[in-house]
């Protein structure tokens, strides 16, 4: 179920998608949600994609892209993350892939570079033609999250990040680092 609040908790719209395709004998998740323009939303769920109006009613869908987790370019253009092949694509708005990189689930967008996560190095690469600007391996062996700096950098946590609604993390203390890295 996908359901929208209004900044003082009132639900304004609920849309249920249907938990098992009975198709494949599959389960279908609601990934991730991202408000493509004012009103009007996208949904990631599992196997297609949704587009929502302002009162959550599906106004279209795609099975051309699939995935778990998704940003939208300023370009109209999308970058998805797949777990499943562990890769981060820029796909066009029919799906059609325009590049693709290994990812281990952790990504940045600042409209002119796409920050990859994979493992403990962090790739730089261009966000229209996907070219490589930089490679590092910061020496961690799990990078927890990512953000883009206003400057063309990043910083990034290293350790357990607390996730779910008790903030439950894989159960192994670790201590937490801050990397920061500017745009060279």
């Amino acid at each position: 179920i996908v359901k929208k609040y209004d900044k003082d908790g009132t639900l304004q719209w609920s849309t249920p998608f249907p938990v098992w395709d009975w198709n494949n004998g599959t389960e279908r998740v609601v990934y991730d949600v991202v408000e493509k323009t004012p009103g009007i939303f996208d949904v990631l769920v599992r196997d297609s994609m949704y587009t929502l109006d302002n009162s959550g009613n599906i106004i279209d869908s795609t099975g051309a892209i699939s995935g778990t987790r998704f940003m939208q370019m300023t370009n109209g253009d999308l970058l998805v993350y797949s777990a499943a092949n562990q890769s981060l694509s820029r796909k066009d708005v029919l799906g059609n892939t325009q590049w693709s990189e290994a990812c281990t689930g952790h990504f940045e967008y600042d409209s002119t570079s796409v920050f990859i996560v994979n493992s403990s190095s962090v790739k730089k690469v261009d966000a229209i033609t996907g070219i490589q600007k930089w490679n590092r391996n910061y020496g961690y062996s799990y990078i927890s999250d990512i953000e883009a700096d206003y400057v063309g950098g990043f910083f990034a946590s290293v350790g357990d990040k607390p996730r779910g609604q008790y903030n439950l993390g894989n159960g192994i203390p670790m201590d937490g680092h801050l990397i920061g890295a500017d745009s060279l």
